[in-house]
């Protein structure tokens, strides 16, 4: 049946840049500009890419939302039209999630990622991506006594739990807010995760893992580095010990948010494995690799995750293929946006409600890096108002939602 979406209802206003003291009007004025500065610093380009990528920097945060061409790219004639609406606007009065997409492929068509030349299918974010998976050998040693708990063939519940955490709490490393071993950058231990995870939907998650195996599993992946890591870790434990059938990973199509996941960095990212000191971590990598050859991993990119548009507006295709899973796990802040739109929902509208339309039940695994956020309930909302104003984008805060 075609996926026919029924979006969410009355939506309430967009998040812009134009928000005094907003987390987007932080991006727009601060953090774009020093991820250019640090793609210049970091990258081998030629005076004509770093010609343009000053150019755009420059034109930051008050410029105007222009077209571009790019004539060699294979998402050139959709930018066009998601670029349309937002001609008359400046970053700061663009929508927020339309301005970073559109920054990020902006970059991109800077460097001459699609161009033939020196930049051609250049990552420019790779030395930040190698810089992040440079911190994760401390973090894989630590779960190597919980890899050597796994027996083949038995699903545990508890064990499955620790998975599942690993992978939300991963998503703290983002290098689009913290560099690779910034000393600001949280990274919970389990022991004090448990008091900042919002909501807690494992108990609801635990009902569909009652009769097992799933056929499919989709995971919508975010960070490559340490984050990545740990979303290969919990899909090796799904397929090992059969909960499982098949797992599908989406990856982006190209760049973008500077540590977003590429088939290519999902590749890299088992090699890395295979050659970590741990033998338990070492085999989850050989064992991540026979995964791929036998077709039971499979590694999935499309440019929809690139693109400005919300999750109700799946492409056909994708959204057909991802009617076939039993469930769809979302990582990270910006595909919480997609999901949600990145509106000013009330904070204690539920989940669930929001995104009932998705073609398969969803789990989102999400530590807070934006304004938006779903399902806290008022005393919760207030207790952290006052102890911590900055909880919503400091990324110390988590959330696991089931929408089924």
């Amino acid at each position: 049946m075609p996926f026919s979406p029924t979006p969410p209802q009355n939506l309430p206003a967009d998040f812009r840049g134009q928000e005094p003291g907003s987390w987007a009007a932080h991006t727009m004025q601060d953090r774009l500009p020093r991820i250019i500065e640090t793609v210049l610093r970091d990258g081998e380009f030629d005076e004509t890419a770093r010609a343009r990528l000053l150019a755009l920097q420059n034109s930051l945060p008050q410029g105007q939302i222009r077209g571009f061409n790019d004539p060699a790219a294979p998402d050139n004639a959709a930018w066009a039209g998601y670029v349309q609406p937002w001609l008359d606007s400046s970053w700061l009065t663009a929508n927020w999630f339309f301005a970073e997409c559109y920054f990020y492929r902006r970059l991109l068509a800077a460097t001459g990622y699609y161009a033939p030349g020196p930049g051609e299918h250049i990552d420019p974010f790779a030395p930040q991506k190698e810089g992040g998976l440079r911190q994760a050998p401390a973090w894989l040693a630590r779960l190597a006594a919980a890899l050597n708990r796994v027996v083949p063939g038995r699903f545990d519940q508890q064990q499955f739990d620790f998975w599942l955490q690993t992978a939300l709490w991963g998503n703290q490393a983002d290098l689009s807010i913290w560099q690779a071993g910034d000393q600001n950058q949280p990274l919970h231990a389990a022991s004090s995760s448990a008091s900042h995870l919002l909501a807690d939907d494992r108990s609801p998650l635990a009902n569909l893992f009652k009769r097992l195996p799933l056929k499919r599993i989709d995971i919508i992946l975010d960070n490559a580095g340490i984050e990545l890591s740990g979303d290969l870790l919990l899909a090796d434990y799904l397929l090992t010990t059969g909960a499982a059938d098949e797992i599908v990973l989406h990856a982006k199509a190209h760049p973008t948010f500077v540590s977003d996941a590429l088939t290519s960095d999902i590749l890299k990212t088992i090699r890395f494995l295979t050659r970590q000191q741990s033998a338990a971590v070492s085999a989850a990598g050989e064992r991540l690799g026979n995964w791929v050859s036998a077709g039971q991993m499979l590694l999935r990119s499309h440019f929809y995750w690139n693109a400005p548009l919300w999750f109700w507006q799946l492409d056909r295709a994708l959204a057909a293929e991802l009617s076939q899973s039993q469930l769809i796990i979302s990582k990270g802040d910006a595909n919480y946006r997609r999901i949600a739109g990145d509106f000013h929902w009330p904070a204690g509208k539920p989940f669930g409600d929001i995104a009932a339309y998705s073609p398969a039940p969803l789990l989102a695994l999400r530590t807070l890096k934006s304004e938006l956020v779903l399902g806290v309930d008022p005393a919760t909302l207030a207790r952290l108002d006052q102890q911590d104003p900055t909880w919503r984008t400091n990324g110390h805060y988590g959330l696991i939602q089931l929408a089924a």
